[in-house]
């Protein structure tokens, strides 16, 4: 099948077979690639043509209508083709209006809210007491580490973003002072820096704590090291296997106000 220029990608397949297929379906060597929803999420994979069979994932989870577009916005990529398709199956005439509805409407996107958001959001207010108001200086805060519960989760997995935009910037260069500043300027180019931007709330007091534990864990032996077991999942879409290069973002970055393509999919009836 692959011989032939076709292939599926999917979670199940092995990461180093993915990588081949993904370099192949680049290279032109693959022309049709199957794939369940890894492709549409955080994967740098323009094509010419996308085809949505189905936007329901089994019995009970419906694809949302962010995830739909993400998914369409791989087709017709700025720079590599001069048009793109998005053909969206249904079943019948009656399926297909209802696809319409649901998908096609724009203010029917479901927001995107940064977990590094809610993170700040929750430190803060452990640290304070109360929810800071909008506006309020919180330049000289200090951030106390969580030891346990969600909030441990969260920053662990803030420690293992941070670690993969930092390792080719400071980390073990004579520049690792200014891993304050860096980790401060990177935070400011996350979805959550542009959503506390928003609050007119600083930065500071989130870099400072970042800075902190990202050289705990350069050298673990310190009392503020991570823990290796928790999960990622911080404003940048963390990464489930092993973080990804800096320039290879996941779309979880888009800022508050994106929309999709001024040009949208058509629904398909194939019966």
């Amino acid at each position: 099948m692959v011989l032939g220029g076709y292939a599926y990608h999917h979670a199940e397949v092995p990461q180093a077979v993915r990588t081949c297929l993904e370099r192949a379906y680049r290279n032109g060597a693959l022309r049709v690639l199957c794939a369940t929803s890894t492709l549409s999420q955080g994967m740098n994979l323009p094509t010419k043509t996308v085809l949505v069979p189905d936007t329901w994932r089994g019995q009970n989870d419906r694809v949302s209508v962010r995830d739909f577009w993400n998914t369409a916005g791989r087709a017709g990529r700025a720079g590599q083709e001069t048009e793109g398709h998005v053909v969206l199956i249904a079943k019948d005439s009656s399926a297909a209006q209802e696809l319409r509805r649901h998908y096609l409407d724009r203010d029917r996107i479901e927001p995107v809210v940064s977990t590094l958001r809610w993170l700040y959001y929750e430190l803060v207010i452990a640290r304070l007491g109360h929810r800071p108001d909008a506006g309020e200086d919180l330049t000289a805060l200090d951030l106390a580490d969580p030891t346990d519960g969600k909030l441990a989760e969260w920053a662990d997995g803030l420690d293992i973003q941070l670690l993969a935009l930092l390792a080719e910037e400071v980390v073990d260069t004579p520049d690792q002072h200014l891993l304050e500043q860096a980790a401060q300027s990177l935070l400011g180019d996350t979805l959550g820096g542009h959503q506390l931007g928003a609050q007119e709330w600083s930065l500071a007091p989130l870099a400072r704590f970042s800075a902190r534990r990202v050289a705990a864990s350069a050298c673990p032996t310190g009392p503020h090291a991570p823990r290796s077991s928790a999960p990622a999942s911080a404003s940048r879409a963390a990464p489930t296997h092993s973080p990804p290069p800096r320039r290879s973002r996941p779309p979880s970055t888009y800022a508050p106000n994106y929309s999709p393509p001024s040009t949208g999919p058509t629904c398909s009836d194939s019966s």
